[in-house]
């Protein structure tokens, strides 16, 4: 479970990466640019989330 958890960062990571590459920066909210906003925007959220239940697995291997 832990490689799997760390696979899906790096990909979220790449994913972010990719999007803001697709960004065109003279015009953030039209077209094309607006879905890799958003695209990056949802990854961004998706690994904190990956952070979030990484570190919450660890506190309860912690416990045990």
């Amino acid at each position: 479970m832990k490689i799997f958890i760390i696979i899906l960062f790096v990909l979220s990571l790449v994913i972010i990466g990719f999007n803001i590459y697709l960004i065109d920066f003279s015009n953030p909210f039209e077209g094309r640019s607006f879905v890799a906003l958003i695209s990056a925007g949802v990854a961004g959220i998706a690994l904190l989330l990956l952070l979030a239940f990484y570190l919450s697995r660890r506190i309860k291997e912690k416990l045990k």
